[in-house]
């Protein structure tokens, strides 16, 4: 697995602004918003930079992103996911779609999961279903 040291901005520039870095806490206990891209910000309408999961949260997008995120922590694979809402009711978009990849400083043990989300527009999802 990459460390995040791996990682340099400057060559990922295009994506950062809907790049997610999210640190493990406790070995999954919980996760923690690290970095929170700016267009993705910009489509959730919040930046919860900073911002821990609850799990005893019974909001839908707290509960998919533990799934996710407890996902990753299991299996030790990257993720693609997508989801044809955002799990936020006030957001109209048709799709997301997002890559999660684990993160070790030591090789061994995730500490952190980097993502990537693409959010469709309904007129853009519905296109990209027909091609």
């Amino acid at each position: 697995m990459p460390a995040r040291r791996d990682i340099t901005p400057s060559e990922i520039r295009d994506i950062l602004p809907s790049v997610q870095l999210y640190d493990v806490v406790d070995g999954g206990a919980t996760y923690r918003v690290r970095l929170f891209g700016t267009e993705i910000a910009r489509a959730f309408e919040k930046n919860p930079t900073g911002n821990v999961f609850d799990r005893a949260s019974n909001e839908p997008l707290v509960l998919r992103m533990l799934a996710v995120f407890d996902h990753v922590l299991l299996r030790r694979k990257p993720l693609i996911a997508r989801a044809e809402n955002t799990a936020i009711a006030k957001i109209d978009y048709s799709a997301i779609e997002s890559i999660f990849l684990p993160l070790s400083d030591n090789g061994a043990e995730i500490n952190m999961i980097f993502a990537a989300t693409v959010v469709f527009a309904p007129r853009c999802a519905s296109r990209l279903a027909t091609v």
